[in-house]
C-alpha cells in the first residue's frame, strides 16, 4: 500500500507486486483515488484471483490482467 491508509489484505498487494512495474503504479495510484475517497474501502480477493475495493454498499474490480 502506498499513500492512502486503509484496511490492507495482504493477497492485493501481493497481486499488485506481481504485476509489471507500468500495472503497478495505475494499481497503486487507482487505490490510493478510492481510499481518499472512501475510508471505509477495503481491499480484498473474492471468488478469483483478481482484487476487488469494497465498500459496505458496492465495489469496485480493477480488472487487471497479466
Amino acid at each position: 500500500m502506498r499513500g492512502a491508509k486503509c484496511r490492507a489484505d495482504r493477497r492485493v498487494d501481493d497481486y499488485i507486486k506481481s504485476l509489471p512495474s507500468w500495472q503497478q503504479e495505475v494499481c497503486w495510484q487507482v487505490r490510493d483515488l478510492v481510499h481518499a475517497a472512501d475510508k471505509d474501502v477495503s481491499g480484498t480477493i473474492k471468488r478469483t484471483k483478481l482484487p476487488r475495493e469494497q465498500a459496505e454498499v458496492s465495489d469496485c474490480g480493477t480488472g487487471t490482467r497479466h
